[in-house]
């Protein structure tokens, strides 16, 4: 059970990185137009 939280928390945090990561490349893509 524990083991398969760590991996649930493993995968929401690179999820949450590769979010933040489209976000910044979103930004500044908007102040290049």
């Amino acid at each position: 059970m524990k083991r398969y939280e760590k991996v649930k928390n493993q995968e929401q945090k690179s999820k949450s990185k590769i979010k933040i990561k489209s976000k910044n490349q979103n930004q500044k893509a908007k102040s290049r137009a």
